[in-house]
């Protein structure tokens, strides 16, 4: 993680506009990727205490896959705790192998 927050680091102090986080829980070999191995919203939250400038986004947020005051309460913590930095991307999810490991038809 550490190495991930110091490219956050030298991103924001390149003038980037914005660090994008993923919320893959399960990784799937049919989509090619590992996912993100953290909780996008801890990771934004230590993110938000690292930075100063740069946006943070996530790209997206599966919310069939969290409670939507869950999801609600855990962005506006981020977005308060960044000065409102925070972009909340939200999707519906496209991986089938998460929707039974969570309980979900």
């Amino acid at each position: 993680m550490q190495r991930q927050v110091a490219l956050v680091k030298q991103a924001e102090q390149a003038d980037f506009a914005a660090v994008w986080v993923r919320d893959v829980p399960l990784h799937d070999p049919n989509f090619g990727d590992v996912g993100q191995v953290f909780d996008p919203f801890v990771y934004l939250g230590y993110l938000a205490a690292c930075t100063n400038k740069i946006t943070l986004a996530t790209g997206s947020a599966v919310f069939t896959l969290r409670h939507p005051l869950d999801l609600a309460k855990a962005a506006a913590s981020i977005d308060q705790l960044s000065g409102g930095r925070l972009v909340l991307g939200v999707a519906s999810g496209d991986r089938p192998v998460e929707f039974p490991a969570y309980g979900i038809d």
